[in-house]
C-alpha cells in the first residue's frame, strides 16, 4: 500500500473512505467508522507526527502544513463545508463524547450548596458517606437531580463550536499541495455522493443558531 494520509473535517467520512480503498464495508447510514479504522489519537489534529504510519487519518486540512509533516505521503483531500460535517459528527458522537468527558460536580461543593443549617460542616468528600442515612438519602436525590438538569446538548454544542472554529483559524483549509481532492460537492462517484446525503440529513436548529453567535 502507497504510504497515505487522509485529511478531512470531522464529520466528512475520512474512515468510510479509508474502509473503501481497503475493499471492506463503508456504506452502513447512520453511523461512525472510528471503531474500523484506528486512527490515532494524535494524528487527529497533528499533535505529535509519526510518518512511519502507512495509512494516516487526520482532521487537519492545511495541505502546505501536512506535507510538510508527510512529505513522502500521498494526500487524499476531503472537501465540503465545515458546518455540515461537524454538526453531523456531533449529532452522532458529540454530544455522548461530552458527557463522558464532563466529571460530575464535586460532592462537597454540592453538599455545601444545598446543605440544611442542621447539617454538619464537612470538609473532604468522603465525609459525606458517614453522614446519616437520611441525610445522604436526601443530597443523593438532590445531587442526582442537579447533575441530570445540566444541559449537555447546549454546552456540548457550544464546546464543539469553539473548539474547532479556534482550531481552523489556526490552520485554515488548503488544498494546493493535495495529490487527490475528493470534492462531496461536486464529484459524482459512490463515496461522494453517499456523504453528501449522509451529511446533509443531520440537521439542528440549535447547532445553526450557536455556529452564528460564536
Amino acid at each position: 500500500m502507497v504510504k497515505t494520509v487522509i485529511s478531512f473535517y470531522p464529520g466528512a467520512g475520512g474512515s468510510r473512505y479509508s474502509q473503501k480503498t481497503l475493499g471492506k464495508d463503508w456504506n452502513d447510514p447512520d453511523r461512525v467508522y472510528d471503531d474500523f479504522i484506528q486512527q490515532k489519537y494524535n494524528h487527529k489534529y497533528l499533535q505529535e507526527i509519526n510518518t512511519d504510519e502507512d495509512l494516516v487519518l487526520t482532521h487537519n486540512v492545511n495541505s502546505i502544513y501536512i506535507k510538510s509533516c508527510f512529505p513522502d505521503h500521498k494526500l487524499i483531500q476531503i472537501v465540503y463545508g465545515l458546518q455540515p460535517c461537524l454538526r453531523r459528527e456531533w449529532k452522532l458522537i458529540g454530544i455522548e463524547r461530552y458527557i463522558d468527558r464532563t466529571p460530575p460536580p464535586p460532592r462537597l461543593e454540592h453538599y455545601n450548596a444545598c446543605k440544611d443549617p442542621s447539617w454538619p460542616n464537612l470538609d473532604s468528600d468522603s465525609e459525606i458517606e458517614e453522614l446519616p442515612l437520611d441525610i445522604r438519602t436526601e443530597l443523593d436525590k438532590d445531587y442526582a437531580k442537579s447533575y441530570q438538569s445540566q444541559d449537555y446538548t447546549r454546552d456540548s454544542c457550544i464546546s464543539t463550536i469553539k473548539w474547532h472554529k479556534d482550531y481552523y483559524k489556526k490552520s485554515p483549509l488548503d488544498i494546493s499541495r493535495a495529490d487527490l481532492v475528493v470534492d462531496l460537492n461536486h464529484a459524482k462517484d459512490a463515496f461522494s455522493q453517499f456523504m453528501k446525503l449522509e451529511i446533509d440529513k443531520y440537521q439542528s436548529a440549535l447547532f445553526d443558531s450557536e455556529w452564528k453567535k460564536i
